[in-house]
């Protein structure tokens, strides 16, 4: 009896065939199941991480965004700062053309539990409320590394935005400082136009940003790249 023969014969009994061809075909099943099970793997971590906290400041801004509110183009969007920690602080710069009116937004935020969430509360009050944090000189500096700039101007109290917004108003240009749940803000313009339009530039930008911290957050624009 031949080996095709054998096989023919072993198939009408119901026996599994254990020949070179038979061990192919299911070694490439089987090649086929782990190829699916790791393919759904990397599908549920990509939906898991699209539906967590934005990940840097440029995911809060697209480009129609800064476009529309500017008036220009926007070249690339530069990130720097670290995204990996409990209380994060990332900046980008919206590079604009024509130059002036760029733009510079950056984002401190609380990860999970109530020690980030303390911290980043702490942070904003020692930026915003010096007067009651007197003495904390040390902190003030660490503060300062990651990013977060003390204004350098009076605060005016802004109204409807966040849990609370102070706007402060330099030479050639304004800060916007806004205090959301579990983050807080600043959005920095300057270029053509007097202190009102400015006023009205940051207000537009960080109701877009607030926006897309309720949300899943949008894809950074294709211009992109890390600060070095």
């Amino acid at each position: 009896m031949t080996r095709r023969t054998a096989a023919r014969a072993a198939r009408r009994k119901g026996a599994v065939a254990t020949g070179p061809l038979s061990a192919v075909r299911s070694a490439t099943r089987f090649g086929l199941t782990v190829l699916a099970v790791a393919c759904a793997g990397i599908a549920w971590a990509g939906s898991a991480r699209a539906a967590g906290p934005p990940p840097n400041a440029c995911a809060l801004l697209t480009a129609a965004d800064v476009e529309r509110v500017q008036g220009g183009a926007l070249r690339e969007a530069i990130s720097s700062g670290n995204a990996a920690e409990a209380v994060a602080s990332t900046q980008c710069f919206f590079r604009v053309d024509p130059f002036p009116r760029s733009v510079s937004l950056a984002l401190t935020r609380a990860g999970r539990g109530r020690a980030a969430r303390r911290e980043l509360r702490e942070r904003w009050a020692r930026l915003l409320h010096p007067q009651e944090h007197r003495g904390h000189s040390a902190e003030r500096d660490r503060d300062h590394d990651r990013g977060e700039m003390e204004p350098n101007a009076p605060l005016a109290p802004v109204a409807g935005l966040g849990e609370e917004a102070f706007l402060a108003g330099g030479r050639g240009n304004v800060s916007l400082y806004v205090l959301a749940p579990d983050a807080f803000l600043r959005v920095s313009v300057g270029g053509p136009g007097d202190a009102a339009d400015w006023s009205r530039q940051v207000q537009a930008l960080a109701r877009a940003a607030l926006a897309r911290l309720e949300t899943h957050p949008p894809r950074p624009p294709a211009a992109t790249r890390a600060g070095t």
